[in-house]
């Protein structure tokens, strides 16, 4: 059976076994390490290396007749009207009582969704008033998903909050004019898609465009059109629309790298006409575009939100927007005057009479009737109709000269509406950026520090944009801007319908075959150079402040880095790290939540253990306290004159207002003034370094912790004895290997107790041994058991390695099976005081025992008859509410193929519930055995099994036991053993046993396999020499996401490589190279010093992909990261990372320096390597 150990996370150890005589071995030994923490970039979408082009075809010119003279390749001309008359876009017959100011707002909120303000001013107290109110169309405050800020009312950080992994939620009211060319095709171009506008954002300096761009979550992004009415004849027609989209693409500025543009277009739609056109259906042309169709809305005059067209339920089916089929067409789906009229006049009684006699002589249209974007469509079809998009014609009488009269009078307001003087109208728009996927700086130095979370501000007061923000001066603050370009000021460099007819859709083919999805003039257009000064700058409210300072863990005593970092203090790790201090060698982790004094170095003296003269007795253990691993850094160098990156430690020597302090729950153990007894150890634990600086919240930093001050005994290698009678009785005996015992706070002498009792509360008796030694190794600990013994130890005092016997059986018992519990208590006879340079905690009687059991089942007949084999090896717990799957397949290995009848014992483990038993119901019938559980004594269930057929010499059945993950937290962390009986459902003889399995509570995602390595025996070097794995040894990660409901993650892998060691000798200076996996293709002019500014995708997908070089010094270095915002074709789900042609072709490598070569001897070397496994799914420290 494998060793299993539990530090912190869940590990998993495999040990290298290589015997030799007189030659180095280098070998290893794997711990299995996940843990989740946050993710490193985002997915979706894709970059184009730019926003702007010097040449290409004009996307509209303003001249709505350029479209059929080929001169615009566009024929809707969208501008942004001012409702300011100092502004150059000014434009007096703009209503902005209709369609509100001009402006965006940026909020930094707990989750997304749609988030709409009819105004500056209410998006501006958002902070404070997050509640939907609609009293009309321009004035409203639209929250269906009650976000909330995570900023106060005065634009500071929550109390409780933290700046990692919200949203930055941009909403905005975008005044348009909207005039469409009268030509043929303008209804293909439209439904095409080719039509739309693009945005600047400009970021704050040292804010990565590329990174945040990244973080664009392209599913929550909202649009709300809300137009113009069309009046003619005394009417009004309201509620019609056309979709909107973000094109999924972030388009980079070559010379700024903290500016991208986005581009809002038009959704490609269409419709499925019946071959006798009396009905029609729509349809979207791409179903990518599922999500940003139903994420256009529309809020009627009560404020009540619907979808832009009618959809069914449920509203998506495959995928595709489930649009319902609508007729009333006579031989054409298009003709809207039926629709029109009846929309407007029909409550009007007894006109209403008369129009219907009317209109009953035109054809109904399908089209119209699918909703908004159908009305407008057909409308706009109806002022300039193609042969393929006819109205209906009648001839004749005083009727047909009405409806003539009637249509010639809408046509010329439908032309005038969208073809001669336009439409005015607003776009409420959305878009959002998940700062869970937002993977920080370019810049690696500043990385750890800005990635998961709100970037720092630039300014010292926390603020980014101030008052009226058009940047006139520093009290108009404009550090995050938004310009708008429209679409006079774009251009098509690749030119894609240059000289393509647009007069006819039914002639020139050509152009009907260009304008289709991805691949119209729009889908190409990009901002011209020459207009790049010339955009509508927005107004920019910023209804937050960010963190100015950064808390960063990193251990300051310079004679043990506890934290085992890279070296760096903000390196990659930095995110990551866990104190693992050695409670006798290092000291205990101790807090009592005051404020901490931000210094540069430690006190080491002051705080470390204290040890007789020779060095072995500890007379008062070390202290750890939350200030040795306090820094605190800023990214801007606030005093200079403008925002400049520099990232830099600071100190509350230097800086008065810094306030630090670890106080989140859980995370104190000691009384005020570190007086008193330590109330409890850090196994595992987390220390949250949080304060302010000048009254602004710090980004807050999350430690791990892993220190048990608790005496440890591990009794898991053995924790299920099944003991045959005739081996204890008649002059036998047993002896067994539980585990193991160790105390490195050992002050006098340690006490164990071993009792045997039984599940009916009975005492058989107890061994007592008041003189365990003290012992800094692993002692083993061991149980015997006869009917001659009579609670004692196989051994005499003063005992480290020991040995309890039990009697057995402790009392008559004529059972086949009777079950028992050996019940261990290791306990400190004395306190441990602890060393401070002011006070003397003491680790008391709290922390000073350790329980642990074996369960024991006594057992009539030795012989197996059966076998047992459990499918599962390991299994992993991730989340409360999964259901873990048991496999058992029972083989008859003995002699007798007579038998039907089985009685099955499974586990009932703590923190999970047994939910289900079967076997299949063609096999026989299975239920719980209620008299043999209830023996059990909540340990294990029993059911009895009874099969249709006898189970015949060397067949088998097999089992399945479902169970549910009621509450992980309780789960041991070392793991679950999982080990079932057989038993003859009359006697209770023993039948058979199954292997052990085990299951571990592990997060998701996890890494299901690591690899072992074997340097193979070599001669003493004599010189630097590397060292490759021997023939066959496997060098692959898997890493594996089960939780297939959430959304993708990102992660990165590291290493810790502990010294090497041969009993004495111990080397700290060799080095792992891994190299990058198979299959990496490294780019022609890659240079991992090249400037971040111009390293392209590829190298930064080759830099991600690279292992740094891993020393046996125990310090974290990263080997994988992926990001899927590089790479999203990539499954990260299910992840197969193979070495073996890394590093050159070499496969995973170890290199021994020449200066070890006097320190070594002959002998096996082995080494730990520790993987972490981080993403954005949880923070588990």
């Amino acid at each position: 059976m494998p060793i299993l150990q539990q530090q912190r996370h869940h590990l998993r150890t495999k040990a290298v076994t290589i015997f030799l005589i007189s030659d180095l071995l280098i070998g290893m030994i794997i711990l299995l390490m996940a843990k989740p923490t946050l993710a490193m970039a985002a997915s979706g979408g894709s970059y184009e290396p730019s926003g702007t082009t010097a040449s290409g075809a004009s996307i509209t010119t303003g001249d709505g007749g350029d479209w059929e003279k080929k001169n615009a390749e566009s024929p809707v001309t969208i501008t942004f009207p001012s409702p300011n008359s100092s502004d150059k876009n000014y434009d007096p017959n703009y209503d902005v009582a209709s369609y509100g100011k001009p402006y965006y707002s940026i909020n930094y909120v707990d989750r997304n969704d749609f988030l709409s303000f009819s105004s500056p001013e209410r998006a501006n107290k958002f902070n404070t008033d997050p509640t939907t109110e609609f009293n009309s169309q321009t004035d409203f405050t639209y929250n269906p998903g009650n976000l909330t800020s995570k900023m106060d009312a005065t634009n500071k950080l929550k109390s409780g909050e933290t700046y990692d992994n919200g949203f930055l939620k941009i909403s905005g009211n975008v005044p348009i004019h909207a005039q469409l060319a009268q030509s043929k095709t303008t209804v293909d171009s439209a439904m095409a898609g080719n039509w739309g506008v693009m945005a600047r954002i400009t970021l704050p300096a040292g804010v990565d465009a590329k990174s945040l761009g990244g973080a664009v979550d392209w599913s929550g992004s909202y649009f709300y059109l809300n137009l113009q009415t069309i009046k003619a004849l005394g009417f009004q027609l309201k509620n019609i629309n056309f979709p909107l989209q973000f094109a999924h693409h972030v388009y980079l500025d070559p010379d700024h790298a903290n500016v991208f543009y986005l581009k809002v277009k038009g959704i490609p739609f269409g419709y499925t006409a019946s071959d006798n056109g009396t009905a029609a259906t729509m349809k979207l042309l791409d179903n990518a575009d599922t999500r940003d169709y139903l994420n256009n809305v529309y809020l009627d005059s009560s404020g009540q939100p619907s979808t832009l067209d009618q959809i069914g339920s449920p509203s998506t089916i495959d995928g595709h927007p489930n649009f319902p089929t609508q007729t009333g067409g006579k031989s054409t789906i298009w003709d809207p005057y039926y629709g029109l009229v009846k929309d407007t006049f029909s409550s009007w009684w007894p006109v209403n009479q008369f129009i219907d006699g009317i209109t009953s002589l035109f054809s109904g249209s399908p089209i119209y009737e699918t909703g908004s974007v159908g009305r407008a469509i057909t409308l706009l079809n109806a002022a300039d109709p193609s042969d393929n998009r006819s109205l209906v014609k009648v001839d004749g009488g005083l009727i047909a000269e009405a409806m003539s009269a009637l249509s010639t009078s809408v046509v010329k307001v439908i032309s005038g509406y969208f073809v001669s003087s336009g439409f005015y109208g607003s776009a409420q728009i959305n878009f959002t950026f998940d700062m869970s996927k937002y993977r920080g700086s370019s810049d690696t130095a500043l990385q750890s520090l800005t990635t998961n979370r709100l970037f720092a501000a630039p300014y010292k007061d926390g603020t980014f944009n101030t008052g009226d923000t058009s940047g006139s001066d520093d009290s108009n603050r404009r550090s995050f801007s938004i310009t708008m370009f429209n679409s006079n000021q774009l251009a098509d460099p690749d030119n894609v319908i240059a000289g393509m007819d647009r007069t006819d859709p039914t002639k020139d083919t050509d152009l009907m075959n260009q304008i289709q999805p991805g691949k119209t003039p729009m889908d190409h257009a990009l901002i011209k150079k020459s207009e790049i000064n010339n955009g509508v700058e927005f107004p920019v409210y910023t209804n937050f402040t960010s963190w100015t300072a950064a808390a960063v863990p990193y251990d300051k005593d310079t004679t043990n880095d506890t934290l085992h970092s890279s070296g760096n203090p903000i390196g990659d790790d930095m995110r990551y790290r866990t104190a693992t201090p050695n409670p006798r060698t290092d000291g205990a982790l101790l807090n009592d939540g005051s404020n901490i004094s931000v210094t540069k170095d430690w006190d080491h003296a002051g705080h470390a253990p204290q040890f007789s003269a020779d060095k072995k007795t500890l007379q008062k253990a070390g202290s750890i306290t939350p200030e040795r691993y306090a820094n605190v850094y800023e990214v801007y160098d606030y005093s200079q004159s403008t925002p400049t990156v520099a990232p830099h430690p600071i100190y509350s020597a230097d800086e008065p207002s810094l306030k630090l302090a670890v106080t989140n729950s859980g995370s104190e153990n000691i009384g005020t003034g570190y007086s008193g007894e330590v109330s409890k150890d850090f196994s595992p634990g987390q220390w949250i370094y949080s304060g302010s600086l000048n009254g602004i919240p710090i980004a807050s930093a999350n430690l791990g912790l892993n220190q048990s001050l608790t005496p440890n005994m591990d009794l898991s290698s053995s924790p299920f004895l099944i003991v045959p009678k005739t081996s204890v009785t008649n002059g036998q005996h047993q002896t067994y290997s539980l585990g193991s015992w160790r105390d490195g706070l050992i002050i006098n002498n340690d006490t164990m107790t071993a009792a045997l009792n039984g599940f009916d509360g009975t005492k058989y008796g107890t061994a007592t041994a008041n003189n365990l030694v003290t012992s800094t190794t692993a002692n083993k600990v061991g149980l015997g058991l006869a009917d001659t013994y009579n609670y004692g130890f196989a051994q005499k005092g003063p005992y480290g390695d020991i040995t309890p016997e039990f009697k057995m059986p402790p009392a008559a018992t004529t059972d086949p099976v009777t079950f028992y519990s050996g019940d261990f208590t290791l306990s400190r006879q004395d306190d441990i005081p602890v060393h401070m340079p002011t006070t003397q905690p003491t680790i008391g009687s709290t922390l000073g025992t350790k329980k642990a059991s074996t369960l024991i089942a006594l057992i009539n007949n030795a012989h197996a008859s059966y076998t047992i084999t459990r499918s599962q090896d390991t299994q992993y717990a991730y989340a409360n509410g999964q259901t873990i799957t048991a496999t058992g397949v029972v083989k008859n290995v003995g002699t007798d193929s007579s038998r039907t009848k089985f009685v099955v014992v499974v586990p009932t483990p703590a923190g999970l519930t047994l939910a289900d038993y079967n076997f299949g119901a063609a096999n026989g019938t299975v239920s719980k055995d209620t008299n043999i559980t209830a023996k059990l004594g909540g340990n294990a269930a029993a059911y009895d099994v009874t099969l249709t057929n006898p189970l015949p010499v060397g067949q088998t059945f097999t089992y399945t036991a479902k169970y549910q993950v009621s509450d992980i937290s309780k789960m041991p962390s070392n793991g679950t053993p999982f080990q079932d009986l057989l038993l003859d459902p009359d006697t209770l003889d023993y039948l058979g046993e199954s292997n052990t399995n085990w299951l571990y509570p592990a997060a998701s995602p996890y890494l299901q396999t690591v690899p072992s390595f074997d340097f193979g025996k070599h001669p003493q070097p004599g010189s630097t020499v590397t060292y490759a794995t021997v023939a066959g040894n496997k060098q692959t990660f898997a890493v594996t996401d089960p939780d297939t409901a959430s959304t993708v993650n990102n992660w990165s892998l590291f290493a810790q490589l502990s010294p090497f060691v041969n009993g004495d000798s111990n080397l700290s200076d060799l080095a792992m190279t891994f190299g990058t996996p198979n299959g990496e293709t490294k780019p022609a002019d890659y240079d991992a010093n090249k400037a971040n500014n111009k390293m392209t995708d590829d190298d930064w997908l080759y830099f991600n992909h690279t292992a740094n070089t891993v020393p046996s010094n125990q310090s974290m270095q990263r080997l994988y990261r992926l990001d899927t915002s590089l790479e999203p074709t990539v499954d990260p789900k299910n992840a197969a990372l193979d070495y073996s042609g890394g590093n050159g072709g070499k496969g995973v490598t170890l290199t021994v320096p020449a200066n070890d070569d006097a320190a070594i001897k002959l002998g096996k070397y082995n080494a730990t390597i520790t993987y972490t496994l981080d993403s954005n799914k949880s923070t588990i420290n």
